[in-house]
């Protein structure tokens, strides 16, 4: 089923029920709508009759809510901290894309990189930024369909 990396040790995750993926399904369909309003995220822990509110950075609980969706979904998960510099392998693992379709990003000059040795690295706020750069092209190329699809009457 899943397992994750948490420090750099896998954690088998793979006798996660039934009854447990539907809980994180159901979770991560609560916790989802509550991610661009929440101002002070918090967990509530209770444990032995003791509970207790966790304050939370907002990302973290982004991060939350798509381990709890992967895993409600039954997928392979796996958490592990970025390096500030990557290799290539590292950073195409990042933005899901073959490594020799990074290269071509590179030698494009999509990306910046830097040479170490005979190897190229990158850094990892260089990838990130690609990475957003793609997603508002992405979410303007949407936008621009819908806008035709109504000019066109396709969509009302």
């Amino acid at each position: 089923m899943a397992n994750a990396v948490l420090s750099g040790l896998p954690v088998e995750m793979s006798n996660v029920t039934e009854a447990e993926r539907q809980l994180a399904r159901e979770s991560g369909k609560t916790l989802l709508p509550y991610l661009k309003r929440v101002v002070a995220p918090a967990l509530k822990l209770e444990a032995d009759g003791e509970a207790r509110e966790l304050g939370i950075p907002a990302p973290a609980l982004a991060l939350i809510a798509e381990l709890l969706t992967a895993l409600g979904a039954g997928k392979s998960v796996a958490i592990q901290a970025l390096e500030d510099v990557m290799t290539t392998q590292a950073a195409a693992d990042l933005l899901q894309v073959s490594r020799p379709f990074l290269v071509g990003l590179l030698e494009k000059e999509e990306i910046a990189y830097f040479w170490v040795g005979n190897q190229r690295r990158l850094k990892k706020a260089d990838v990130l930024a690609y990475q957003q750069r793609r997603k508002q092209h992405g979410m303007a190329a949407l936008r621009e369909m819908a806008r035709l699809d109504q000019e066109m009457g396709l969509y009302e």
